[in-house]
């Protein structure tokens, strides 16, 4: 016994035994000086002062666990260091039936110190490189500016040719923090990829418009073979980084033809089961390619580095990235027709969401949000009749904030069950609002809080949460969506929220539904408001768009696009959605301004069918309001 003993106290591991009663029976010496007293003081008193693990042990011994458990934890010191341990804990049993717990600790603070700094080094980077992003865009920014402004005087032809190089040249370099981030990213293992159902030939054909531009200002012509949908069908991924590859692989291709041909095309090359086998190939030919630029390297890191030099970097990107997805890519050249291929192959899943459609889920019983208070933050007349409406169907009581200050103001005027909020809002935006109510006095400080966003992009999610936010929603929703991010977050739940289901994509689309607005798209009275209140807002909108763009005040531009988007999505104008994303996107970018124009154009077509339509349908139905 004594034997045990010494070995006990001379292990450099606190270790204490404690029974059922909480008292300690045994503690070496480790375990003594941790707390600033001795073994022999501990035991005559049975316990400490400040007993942080009292609950903790008397907890498991009451459990049974017939396993030992494990976790880390962290002792505070009276010199006010701090101690990590990785503790270990097992339930022990006396012949009599009485219970112990042992507790057996090791010091892993150099560990975590070492962890810490590693992190803290990787924060470094990302800051330094986000930095770095915004520091090279606005002095580029600025640039592009300039010279967009003075090839509106009369010029030269030199000096056009001057300045569409300056226009090319920017071009490429805002291109550059982009890919430095993403590749930070990836060496960091913190690129998530999406899964969504999606069309390969809609962003094929979004890679196509976005660089319509580029490819006529050197020259180029740009061709997609468009496959139809029957054979590339609706599949399951992320469309983002498709997106973002074909960009990137496309571009460089029509830099490469110099008054050459630049041509797209897509396949599925292998089906098994589920799963098919896309091929995309971005094929450059031109006079101007020589042999030299005709090399085909090996799959090696520094393949690209070798032939391309600067631009390298973006197609070791999209190397990685479709590596990252489980495809891979390669190049090809053809000596006697003066050409190269990027080619590469990504594996999809054929999604059965057409299938399903029509099955939409099962709203939750309206008796359950009876009587709910709910503060909905929202900017957009049209998004606030939409929401308004729904809510109030639901018997909920709703405040409405027309602007971040008058929702701060109202959440610290009054507790409310949950909390809406848009995200781009003037005077202060969602995310500012939703700091300071979880960081000040008020009622509402651990109230849900529901991000309202037209910005689906689904790898956003994780970050409204670690901004405070306890849910996320992203427009245009279906009625049942918002039924259940409410009753998911007020313990309303009554079973697992299933994703509203797309409908058919491959089929004719009418020019606006209402389907999605759930049990309002069948009252009458509500649909006529709804078109009055787009009659009446929409082309006012539209003129201040446009006002802002032939202004260059891409601020403006993007926030009122934003904000159309939505209203156009609500009611699934889905062409005219899509342009005001991709205008959007070009005015926060402030790049390809030059095809805002066209987009507009195209907008205010189909508003002025939209319109037609309400109309007519309103003077039918002999609508007063």
């Amino acid at each position: 016994m004594e034997f045990s003993r010494q070995i006990i106290d001379s292990s450099p591991n606190p270790i204490y035994i404690r029974n059922e009663h909480g008292k300690f029976v045994l503690v070496n010496n480790a375990f003594a000086k941790l707390h600033g007293q001795t073994a022999d003081a501990l035991l005559s008193k049975g316990s400490i002062d400040i007993d942080y693990s009292y609950e903790r042990d008397l907890e498991i011994i009451r459990s049974k666990l017939a396993e030992a458990v494990t976790f880390e934890e962290l002792y505070k010191l009276e010199n006010g260091d701090k101690q990590w341990f990785s503790t270990t804990k097992k339930i022990l049993t006396q012949p009599d039936g009485s219970l112990y717990v042992l507790t057996i600790s090791s010091d892993i603070t150099p560990l975590k110190k070492a962890v810490q700094l590693a992190e803290d080094s990787e924060k470094n980077k990302e800051i330094f490189l986000a930095n770095m992003s915004s520091e090279i865009r606005t002095p580029v920014n600025a640039i592009t500016e300039l010279a967009q402004s003075m090839k509106k005087n009369s010029l030269a032809q030199e000096q056009e040719e001057g300045l569409n190089m300056i226009l090319s040249i920017a071009d490429n370099l805002l291109s550059v923090p982009d890919n430095i981030l993403d590749h930070a990213s990836l060496e960091s293992g913190k690129i998530n990829l999406v899964v969504q159902p999606f069309l390969i030939t809609s962003i094929l054909n979004d890679a196509k418009t976005a660089l319509k531009a580029r490819a006529e200002e050197l020259g180029v012509l740009l061709n997609l073979k468009e496959p139809s949908d029957d054979l590339i069908p609706l599949v399951e991924g992320d469309p983002y980084r498709l997106s973002q590859v074909l960009f990137i692989v496309t571009n460089h291709a029509i830099t490469l033809a110099e008054r050459g041909k630049v041509h797209i095309t897509a396949s599925v090359k292998e089906r098994q089961g589920k799963v098919i086998f896309v091929e995309f190939c971005v094929k450059s030919s031109s006079e101007t390619l020589d042999e030299s630029k005709l090399q085909v390297l090996g799959q090696c890191e520094n393949s690209f580095a070798q032939l391309y030099g600067d631009t390298a970097r973006g197609l070791t990107l999209c190397k990685n990235l479709i590596e990252l997805q489980g495809g891979r890519m390669w190049q090809e050249s053809d000596l006697s027709e003066q050409s190269k291929s990027f080619c590469f192959n990504l594996p999809y899943v054929v999604s059965d969401k057409a299938a399903v459609s029509g099955e939409k889920e099962q709203p939750i019983p309206t008796d359950k949000l009876k009587g709910l208070r709910v503060l909905l933050a929202e900017d957009s007349r049209i998004n606030q009749l939409l929401a308004m409406s729904m809510l109030q169907s639901w018997e909920i009581d709703v405040d409405l904030a027309y602007d971040g200050e008058e929702a701060l103001t109202k959440a610290k005027e009054k507790e409310y069950d949950l909390i809406l909020m848009d995200i781009q809002m003037p005077r202060m935006d969602g995310i500012e609002v939703t700091f300071r109510i979880r960081s000040e006095s008020n009622p509402n400080q651990s109230v849900p809080i529901v991000a309202f966003t037209a910005n689906a992009r689904s790898y956003e999610g994780e970050k409204y949460q670690q901004l405070g936010f306890s849910d996320f929603l992203f427009r245009p929703c279906h009625e049942s969506e918002l039924q259940h991010i409410i009753a998911a977050n007020v313990g309303q739940e009554t079973g697992a929220v299933q994703p509203y289901n797309m409908v058919d994509e491959g089929k004719e689309q009418p020019l606006f539904d209402f389907t999605g607005l759930g049990d309002l798209a069948d009252d009458a009275l509500f649909i006529r408001k709804m078109q009055k209140l787009f009659i009446d807002t929409v082309p006012d909108q539209l003129a201040e768009l446009t006002d802002a763009f032939h202004k260059k005040n891409w601020g403006v531009v993007a926030l009122t696009a934003h904000r159309l988007k939505s209203t156009y999505g609500n009611i699934k104008i889905k062409d005219a959605t899509e342009a005001l994303r991709k205008i959007e996107d070009i005015a926060r970018k402030k790049a390809d301004t030059d095809q805002v124009g066209s987009l507009l154009e195209f907008v205010d077509k189909i508003t002025s069918d939209v319109l037609s339509a309400f109309k007519s349908q309103l003077d039918n139905s002999g609508a007063n309001d």
